[in-house]
Parts: C-alpha cells; structure tokens; sequence
C-alpha cells in the first residue's frame, strides 16, 4: 500500500508563481509510467516496489516545489518540518522552495 498524497486538482498544489510547466494530466501520466513499468515486471520484488515508491515521491516533490533535481535530491531531514508540515531547501536557481 503507496502512502503518496492524493493529487486531483491543481488547487491541491501550492505554487507560488505561474510557470511554464507539465499540465495536472501529463503529471498523472508520468505517475502512472512508475506504475506501468513496475506492474510489467516479471517479479515484484520488495526492492522493486521501493524504487516504484521512491521515483513516484521524487516527483511529487519535483511537482509540488518547482525545485532542481539536484536541489531536491540534497534535501535532508533536518530540512523537513514535521509540525508545521512542510519542508524547506535553498535553490541555487529561484531562491527557496516550500512543500
């Protein structure tokens, strides 16, 4: 069982400004290819369902915070705000992103 937020509107998402990105339906398709490439594998390995999760959060959180893969993935704990829900990182581009 995937613990990933539900995503169905763009309102769901918080975006500080207008950008020039993926469309709400294109996003979902890209979740989905997570799920197709995991469902057409010949094992389901624990391992496997990892990486599906792991790829699947990376771009929610890509999503979410318009942020750098290279700013995202240098995210740490300490970064993550467990009482206020949200997390904070320095981007090198636009300054600082919040999810």
């Amino acid at each position: 069982m995937t613990m990933l937020p539900a995503i169905r509107t763009t309102s769901d998402l918080v975006l500080q400004e207008e950008v020039d990105h993926l469309t709400l339906e294109e996003f979902h398709k890209l979740l989905g290819a997570a799920d197709k490439k995991f469902n057409s594998l010949k094992r389901s390995s624990v391992r496997n369902l990892f990486i599906r999760d792991r790829n699947k959060m990376l771009l929610i959180v890509l999503w979410a915070t318009a942020g750098r893969i290279s700013d995202v993935l240098a995210m740490r704990e300490d970064d993550i705000d467990y009482d206020k829900k949200q997390s904070n990182f320095t981007s090198k581009s636009v300054g600082c992103g919040t999810l």
